[in-house]
This record gives C-alpha cells, structure tokens and sequence, in this order.
C-alpha cells in the first residue's frame, strides 16, 4: 500500500472496478428492490434471475447482494493490504461475520446447502486461524 508501482497501477485498478463490479452491483440491486413485484407480475422472472436468486428463498432475495459483497471484499482485501498478517486478519474477520449472518438467516431453500455452506465456510476459517 503506498509503493510507487501500486500507486501506479491505482489507476487501473479503478477502471477495472468501475467498468466491471459496479455495472454488476447496481444491476443486482436493482433487481433485488423490485424482485418482490417482478415475481408477481413477470412469470420469466425466476428464469432470467435464476443466477441471483435461485438457491436462496423468497424472503431472502437480499442475501444475493450480501453475497456480491462478501465476495467484492474478499478480493479487496487481498488486492489492497500488502501485510500478510492484516490479510489473514481481515480476511477471517469477514468469514466471521459472512458465516454468522449465514448461521442466524438461513438464506438457501434447502437445508443440505446450508449446511454445507456453514461447513465449508468454518473449514476455511479453521484454516486461516491455523496459518
């Protein structure tokens, strides 16, 4: 953070964050506010958004965009911090939360994948408290 050659490639990287993650996250917020009037009125809508919302249940469309956010920090951190040890850090400070929203919300239709979900999520957080 702060080295001559990522602060020349600062430029780049917010290029790329403009042209390519934030098309998306607008996109998928604005599908998540008028899904709950979609579903009712666009029979196509699950197929179109099925990418967004087909694992997750109905009354928890939201969780796509905690999804995109959890994955967007997850490469920010590793993109930003040169510290292994901050990465490790904020990395498993963001499992933390990700995995104990996913424990107490159960977003996935089906309880397998939740389960397995929380399985993996808590192996990689055993993993990074070990390294």
């Amino acid at each position: 953070l702060g080295s001559p050659r990522w602060i020349a490639m600062l430029p780049l990287f917010i290029g790329a964050f403009s042209l390519y993650c934030v098309p998306y996250i607008v996109f998928l917020a604005r599908a998540v506010l008028m899904a709950p009037k979609w579903a009712s009125s666009w029979p196509v809508m699950m197929v179109r958004y099925r990418f967004a919302f087909g694992a997750l249940r109905p009354d928890r469309f939201w969780w796509s965009l905690v999804q995109a956010g959890y994955n967007l920090f997850l490469v920010l951190i590793q993109a930003v911090f040169d510290d292994v040890y901050l990465r490790i850090y904020l990395t498993s400070f963001l499992l933390v939360a990700y995995s104990t929203m996913a424990f107490r919300l159960s977003p996935f239709k089906f309880r397998n994948v939740n389960v397995v979900n929380m399985v993996v999520m808590y192996s990689l957080l055993l993993f990074l408290f070990v390294t």
